[in-house]
């Protein structure tokens, strides 16, 4: 009986020393000293707010999972503002569209103000796993003081 295989780290990304594996998603995301004490490690996190069409942050260029057949997301994440309801999407390309592989709700998934980790594995079968993935965050809440800020983001194959 042959062994389950281990999970192969494809990023990790702490922010400390620039965007690393993802890109800045214009006014509504940035990455900032000024944020560190929602930062989980270190000095440095990348903070998103309200739901414009800038408030996100993805990988600045697309990866090769063809191979596999899970994916795996873990990141911690801190909140401010975020009114029960409001959300953090968590996003995969597919080769032709992001699909929302998770959306964390304040007052259900996650407490505001409290620092979360969250581990979400999809497998092929869930949606397509294509040859340019890419990974996204989105925050979803109504205006500008409604932030999440995340940290110390791994993503894994096998």
């Amino acid at each position: 009986d042959a062994a389950a295989p281990d999970w192969s780290v494809l990023t990790s990304d702490d922010f400390e020393s620039g965007w690393g594996n993802f890109e800045d998603g214009l006014t509504d995301c940035r990455r900032s000293s000024k944020d560190s004490a929602y930062a989980h490690t270190g000095t440095y996190c990348v903070r998103l707010r309200d739901n414009s069409p800038s408030s996100w942050n993805a990988y600045s260029s697309g990866r090769d999972i063809t191979a596999y057949s899970e994916l795996k997301i873990e990141f911690w994440f801190d909140s401010v503002s975020m009114a029960n309801g409001d959300h953090l999407d968590v996003q995969v390309y597919d080769g032709s569209a992001y699909q929302t592989v998770a959306s964390l709700v304040a007052g259900t998934d996650f407490t505001d103000g409290d620092m979360t980790f969250k581990s979400i594995t999809v497998t092929d079968a869930q949606i397509n796993f294509a040859n340019n993935m890419k990974v996204r965050f989105e925050c979803e809440a109504p205006a500008n003081g409604d932030r999440v800020y995340l940290d110390d983001i791994e993503v894994s194959v096998k």
